[in-house]
């Protein structure tokens, strides 16, 4: 197969596929994101790695780019493309890009809770030496729904910590549970880590029933998708300080000032901050390169949606 044409986001995307590339793969890199005029020779992009951003780019922008027959995501979710991408063109997820750093912050967020650290810098700020009763993961019981990258990285780590660790996904598998189990489990759990994509199946799947079958204190994680949790639910939940939360992910997303869920007490709340740690656009471009070589080579395609 010949060398093709590229469409990646910006400069810096293209100074690192042409290193990694080496005139392998591709004939010619060029950069558009979907805003302002397209770049002379647009037409001929085969291959697109997309703006890491929520929103994708529309068909229109698509259109402008008759020959794409690949088109590699910079995320691991892939819903809000799924319906913008024509069907005989291969959406790739971005599988592995943030596995690491997004586990991170789900664990960060978890310890930050249980171990009182808003409380501790308060009081460091304030000068105030004050022991504070911490809980630990030591013996604690934790569901992580998504049985992915991400969410096996997070289960490792809290089973390290001395967690019980139970994965969920939507069909009963090797050492996973199927979503139908989850009713009869919640009150055992003192930790819910959701990491599933955003699908008709997880759309509102913490709702307040869902909610009021936990234990009092349990935490809730967010590294999903905003929508994956009834906000109103979360809130009065909070309000009621009966559970807690950490969340990188909301709905509405941004998150808008005066929203209740700015002020409610026992929660971490983070910007969407999990995938962006350094090194993760290079790990982009790497898996861009592994993605042209097994097209040119008539390998299937890593982590193809559709």
């Amino acid at each position: 197969m010949s060398k093709v044409t590229d469409c990646v986001a910006d400069e810096q995307h293209r100074a690192q596929v042409e290193e990694l590339d080496g005139g392998r793969w591709a004939a010619k890199v060029l950069v558009w994101d979907g805003s302002g005029l397209p770049p002379d020779g647009i037409e001929q992009t085969e291959v697109l790695l997309t703006p890491y951003r929520l929103e994708p780019m529309n068909p229109a922008e698509l259109a402008a780019m008759p020959a794409l027959d690949v088109v590699q995501l910079m995320s691991a979710g892939f819903e809000t493309w799924e319906h913008v991408v024509p069907a005989d063109v291969a959406l790739c997820a971005g599988r592995g890009l943030h596995g690491s750093s997004t586990a991170e912050v789900a664990v960060a967020g978890i310890l930050t809770l249980l171990h009182q650290h808003p409380t501790l810098l308060r009081q460091q700020w304030d000068g105030i030496w004050q022991a504070q009763h911490r809980s630990s993961l030591e013996g604690s019981a934790a569901f992580v729904i998504g049985p992915g990258d991400i969410g096996r990285k997070i289960a490792t780590v809290l089973e390290v910590f001395g967690a019980t660790v139970t994965l969920v996904g939507r069909r009963a598998a090797a050492a996973v549970v199927a979503f139908e189990k989850l009713s009869e489990l919640l009150a055992y759990q003192d930790v819910i880590v959701l990491a599933a994509p955003l699908t008709e199946a997880t759309r509102g799947l913490v709702d307040a029933e869902f909610l009021a079958k936990l234990g009092d204190g349990a935490i809730v994680v967010n590294i999903s998708r905003g929508p994956v949790i009834d906000t109103d639910a979360l809130a009065d939940a909070l309000g009621g300080a009966r559970i807690r939360a950490v969340l990188d992910v909301t709905d509405p997303e941004l998150l808008p000032a005066g929203h209740r869920l700015w002020s409610l007490p026992g929660q971490i709340l983070t910007p969407h901050v999990r995938g962006a740690s350094d090194g993760w656009d290079r790990r982009a471009d790497e898996l861009l390169i592994r993605q042209l070589e097994r097209r040119a080579t008539g390998q299937p395609l890593l982590y193809r949606v559709h």
